[in-house]
């Protein structure tokens, strides 16, 4: 969290020019600065007061007694004093920097990227506020506008862990986890006892293909951190991926031993046992996440994926529709959910009256056509790097809905994104000899 930052007492003796008010109200600032930093914010802030009473327009001695208040946990006067300052004087970056570490720890979060935005404009070598801004770009998932900064940042100041941790998580979410190691690997030499840092060292290991790494930034984590579940969590994630089924049962049960409300630990373990074939336990740890979060959509889409291998593609539909209600951006269940539409899946199990057939029918066409439309969005929603693999996915429901025409033209067109995709070349193959 950024900290707050006093206004030197010398600069305004020299802002305010000559003259008796001018001194004085040099003076009751210094003063005012010196009681600050003795820690005595009462009598600080009567000092900035009475050198506005002589001079009102003074925007650093607003700025100043902002900082004042907020010591006193006096929040709202802290904004309105560093508003003021701004209102005289919009160019005070350090009134801009000031009022968003006020927005900041009230967690007010577009305020406080916009302010830090002020300030790193009026002054584009302020490190501090550069990190911040991109650390909070990347909480409010704004991942391009954070990047510049998080590198300026870790170019202007190579020794500040959270610098490095910035970048890596805008690459994270930019899906550069290569290129996020090294950032988090700087960042980790200088905080070896950062453990979050550590976390998403290992975690981005992960992410880019590098299970041996991962796996033992995370043990050496785990055993640093016994009661980190996050940690736990993880590490069972790289022990299924490496098939190591029984540590990977472990480590997350650890997780929820930790934190027994874990959604994410309930439902990666309900992955596991998906994969070792052991539907029952798998589907009670997917209804558990569920149940304690009904806005999951990895327990939806675990169950549904638990339904659709079962054969029972209508409760598959069901299950990735009450996803979607709650991720409707998400292009995984988007195309999910146009695959199962266009083989004729519907969304409600209810079995239909023998006397709606016809109704059935034309539902049955409805759904088709809204299956091309999910498998579009989900293209649209797409990241770059993955785009190719949607587009896969809404050739397949295009060539199920007898659209082969517009399924060559798709696949042509991934593979003009991904060239030399032999999934890719071998689908466009097939439907071409159709």
């Amino acid at each position: 969290m950024a900290r707050a930052r006093l206004f030197a007492a010398l600069s305004m003796f020299v802002l305010l020019g000559g003259g008796c008010d001018s001194y004085r109200a040099s003076f009751h600032n210094g003063r005012g600065l010196e009681y600050f930093r003795a820690g005595y914010p009462e009598a600080a802030a009567g000092s900035f007061r009475q050198a506005l009473a002589v001079y009102p327009d003074l925007a650093e001695a607003h700025s100043n007694l902002g900082l004042a208040y907020e010591a006193q946990g006096m929040q709202a006067e802290a904004i309105a004093s560093y508003r003021a300052a701004l209102r005289i004087d919009p160019s005070l970056a350090v009134a801009h920097y000031n009022l968003a570490a006020a927005y900041d720890r009230l967690g007010k979060v577009p305020q406080a990227i916009k302010e830090y935005s002020n300030a790193v404009e009026r002054d584009p070598d302020d490190v501090a506020a550069r990190v911040r801004l991109a650390a909070l770009l990347v909480e409010d998932r704004q991942a391009r506008r954070a990047l510049p900064h998080a590198r300026v940042g870790a170019d202007q100041a190579p020794w500040r862990a959270d610098a490095w941790t910035a970048l890596g998580l805008a690459l994270v979410q930019l899906d550069r986890p290569e290129e996020a190691v090294q950032a988090f690997a700087h960042g980790a030499d200088l905080a070896p006892g950062d453990t979050q840092l550590a976390l998403h060292l290992g975690t981005a290991c992960l992410a880019a293909g590098d299970l041996r790494a991962a796996e033992l930034h995370l043990r050496v984590l785990t055993r640093q951190q016994p009661g980190f579940p996050e940690a736990h969590n993880n590490l069972g994630v790289v022990l299924h991926r490496r098939g190591d089924f029984a540590g990977a049962i472990g480590a997350l049960e650890q997780a929820l031993a930790l934190r027994p409300h874990y959604v994410d630990a309930a439902v990666n373990l309900g992955d596991v046992y998906r994969d070792m074939g052991l539907w029952d336990p798998a589907a009670t740890w997917y209804q558990r996440a569920r149940d304690q979060d009904p806005s999951s959509a990895g327990a939806w889409r675990g169950l549904a994926q638990l339904f659709q291998a079962q054969g029972h593609e209508d409760l598959a539909a069901w299950s990735l529709r009450e996803a979607l209600r709650w991720q409707p951006d998400n292009p995984e269940v988007l195309a999910g959910l146009a695959l199962l539409y266009a083989a004729g899946a519907e969304p409600d199990p209810t079995p239909l009256d023998p006397a709606a057939r016809a109704a059935h029918r034309q539902a049955q066409a409805e759904r088709a056509r809204e299956a091309v439309v999910f498998a579009r969005m989900a293209v649209e929603l797409a990241e770059d790097d993955s785009r190719s693999i949607y587009m896969a996915k809404l050739a397949e429901v295009q060539a199920q809905d007898d659209d082969l025409a517009g399924a060559i033209a798709t696949l042509q067109r991934a593979l003009a994104e991904d060239p030399g995709d032999a999934a890719l070349e071998f689908q466009l193959a097939e439907l071409e000899a159709r």
